[in-house]
């Protein structure tokens, strides 16, 4: 998704991916553990990404990273932009 999402902005473009996400390898809430296990007991390549992987796949994909902002629910919003 991130590398189609890099190919649709024009330079300057922003983009928001918002969601639950794990922090440093680690879930951070009862409800974030329950949940994530029900999604990859539905599908082993569903589940929670790690944020440090995300970054990685930001640059990988030519996106600058400008922010993670904290959201409700323990979610996340990374905020980049195509150079």
């Amino acid at each position: 998704m991130v590398k189609e999402v890099s190919k649709a902005l024009t330079p300057k473009g922003l983009s928001i991916i918002y969601g639950p996400f794990m922090r440093k390898g680690k879930l951070i809430s009862k409800n974030d553990i329950e949940f994530h296990h029900s999604l990859i007991n539905t599908d082993p390549d569903l589940g929670y990404k790690n944020d440090i992987d995300t970054l990685d796949l930001f640059r990988e994909a030519g996106l600058v990273h400008l922010s993670t902002n904290k959201m409700p629910a323990n979610n996340l919003a990374f905020i980049t932009q195509k150079p």
